[in-house]
């Protein structure tokens, strides 16, 4: 046989039918393995992502919000005595959204631009002075809500009291080294709830009613603490019935 008849033998022939077929399985075998593989970092990427959280770069808000753009620069001045503090869903520093009855949601990318708590202080302080609220008093507020809804809602209810200041004098002053403390007199105390629709879509939207809430309820208060204890005491009728 002439070397290009073997050659033509050699490659031109038809494979015989058993070589065919484990050819075949071979090849179904490594394609079968590599769609495994594939499939597997598709599974593996999607699982991630429902954990982490994946975003779309669009979906990213890099936007902070602050509640004290406008507040006069005087206001950061005010000698106020006040303790504000927060329901432990809205100390997360994310604008808070109520689900549910039973559900409260903080954005995790939409966020206030400084502590939340030290903001709503700011605002209490600006309106007590507006209203020219007594300084000799120390000032206690409690946010229970401060949050938008579902359905289009802003929401807040603070609870308000008010305690009488210490006085300067050498005994307290001397148990206050000791480290012990002396619980004031509470001499005033109400709860304030002011609900509002929000007007268009949209975090902003919600933080600026948010804010106009809180304005209107810490301006009520202060017009309140103003009747009920002029001068940073009770009237005399009360203390003559609480004797």
């Amino acid at each position: 046989m002439t070397r290009s008849k073997l050659s033509e033998n050699l490659f031109c022939a038809p494979l015989s039918r058993p070589y065919r077929c484990k050819l075949s399985r071979n090849l179904s075998r490594k394609l079968s393995c590599k769609l495994s593989r594939q499939l597997g970092l598709v599974a593996a990427v999607v699982v991630s992502c429902a954990v982490s959280g994946c975003m779309a770069p669009s979906e990213v808000n890099f936007e902070r919000y602050t509640l004290t753009q406008d507040v006069a620069p005087e206001a950061y001045l005010n000698d106020y005595d006040i303790k504000l503090s927060l329901a432990p869903i809205l100390n997360q520093g994310g604008v808070v959204l109520q689900m549910s009855d039973v559900t409260l949601r903080p954005a995790r990318n939409f966020r206030y631009s400084a502590n939340l708590g030290d903001e709503l202080t700011l605002l209490l302080s600006d309106e007590l002075h507006q209203a020219h609220a007594p300084r000799n008093l120390s000032y206690e507020a409690y946010v229970a809500k401060f949050q938008g809804t579902t359905t289009g809602e802003a929401l807040v209810t603070v609870a308000f009291r008010v305690r009488a200041q210490a006085e300067p004098v050498t005994a307290f002053s001397a148990i206050r080294q000791r480290g012990e403390s002396i619980e004031l007199p509470v001499l005033w105390g109400k709860a304030y709830e002011h609900n509002s629709t929000i007007s268009a879509d949209g975090y902003s939207a919600l933080v600026q009613a948010l804010k106009t809430n809180f304005r209107v309820v810490a301006q009520s208060f202060a017009q309140d603490v103003n009747r009920e204890l002029p001068d940073g005491k009770p009237p005399k009728t009360a203390r003559r019935a609480r004797r």
